[in-house]
């Protein structure tokens, strides 16, 4: 998912900088289940554009950082590798 800068890194709960959340500038790999209660988040939502837990209401923006709602953290970051510019292993 790429899109523009999401604000503030301060204003998140976990804070981390966008660039130490990336692998390439195309591509962000993150584990989809929300770190409050395991829920599975929807793409491309609300006020940043990103993820959305409709069960609990955490926001989540185009880095993966919570940004609103329950959430305790940032979505998981899984081990991951890029073997080439069009393969990459996870875990």
């Amino acid at each position: 998912m790429h899109a523009p800068s999401t604000g503030a890194i301060s204003s998140t709960r976990s804070p981390t900088r966008r660039g130490s959340r990336r692998g390439y500038d195309e591509w962000l790999v993150v584990i989809g289940i929300c770190p409050h209660l395991g829920c599975i988040p929807l793409a491309h939502q609300r006020d940043y554009g990103a993820w959305f837990c409709p069960r609990h209401g955490s926001q989540y923006d185009t880095a993966g950082r919570a940004r609103r709602g329950p959430a305790p953290t940032n979505l998981d970051l899984p081990a991951y590798s890029f073997l080439s510019d069009n393969k990459i292993r996870i875990g």
